[in-house]
């Protein structure tokens, strides 16, 4: 998707550069998930934080991706046949997303923006 790739390559590579060598260094073989748990609590502030609700479901939602991106490894899901690595992906990306855009955040910031908007 174009339109997501400035902030998601910005991300990656602000993760590269100043969060990868620290998590590395701290945390050994155990970086990704430390990245992972990161990215949780990112989130957490950027969500659940103005809400002032919804808190340990952003976090949960990427703590669940490590647990995923491990399983994956075991399971071999890159030697799947396509559709079902594919599926495998965006199950893990769409079923748990009420963690991370929990009923708080959409009922305080989400819906009240949009129905400005659409009364604008």
């Amino acid at each position: 998707m174009p339109w997501l790739q400035p902030s998601s390559t910005a991300f990656v590579e602000m993760n590269h550069v100043v969060f990868a060598p620290l998590a590395r260094r701290w945390f050994g073989r155990h970086a990704g998930v430390a990245l992972f748990a990161l990215s949780g609590l990112l989130h957490e502030a950027a969500i659940s934080l103005p809400v002032m609700a919804g808190f340990g479901g952003p976090t949960t939602y990427f703590l669940l991706h490590a647990a995923a991106v491990r399983a994956e490894a075991r399971l071999g899901v890159a030697r799947w046949p396509r559709p079902l690595a594919r599926l495998w992906t965006w199950g893990w990306v769409l079923v748990p997303l009420p963690l991370l855009f929990h009923t708080p955040f959409r009922d305080g910031l989400v819906v009240p923006l949009f129905t400005h908007w659409s009364a604008s």
